[in-house]
């Protein structure tokens, strides 16, 4: 099993051409199922990557052209600089909104910059609202104070439940 990572990730083979081999199973075991194969070089974590589940806390204006997005994993509180995004021909709104879920991969530099991402679910519809701006507005306060050694994980899967349980109030 890969340190830091879901149970689901698994190191099944180290190629000599300097990459890696990661099976994704559904299931604690690993099986033959899908391979991906991942160039490496030897700076490079294995963090870096594999798509890392997060919630959009906010963003903020970097230089001309590019965002600070910081984001909340089960890993922590994480910060990527996204290159151009305030380009709307680029495709990073998704990347750049506030309380969007998204998978992401970034380098592993000490500014680590975002190299991909996916839209997971978006909500923003849920601004439609004065009662549940107020509740967003909470979460995210509670998100931000969060100390770096709390159980992220099962406090990420929890405010996203939260977030979720708000469509039906």
């Amino acid at each position: 099993i890969i340190p830091g990572l879901s149970n689901n990730l698994y190191l099944t083979k180290a190629c000599p051409t300097s990459c890696i081999a990661v099976s994704l199973t559904a299931s604690s075991e690993i099986t033959s199922g899908f391979i991906i194969l991942f160039p490496l070089n030897k700076h490079e974590d294995i963090s870096s990557i594999v798509g890392i589940s997060s919630l959009v806390i906010s963003s903020i204006d970097y230089k001309e052209k590019s965002k600070i997005v910081y984001l909340y994993t089960p890993y922590g509180h994480d910060s990527i600089r996204a290159n151009h995004s305030k380009d709307m021909k680029k495709g990073l709104l998704g990347f750049t909104t506030t309380l969007n879920q998204v998978n992401y991969i970034k380098t592993n530099a000490k500014f680590p910059t975002l190299i991909e991402y996916n839209l997971v679910k978006t909500n923003f519809d849920l601004a439609s609202s004065i009662k549940n701006i107020t509740a967003i507005t909470a979460i995210l306060k509670v998100i931000q104070n969060i100390p770096d050694d709390a159980n992220h994980e099962r406090l990420f899967n929890y405010i996203i439940e939260i977030i979720n349980g708000l469509y039906t109030n």
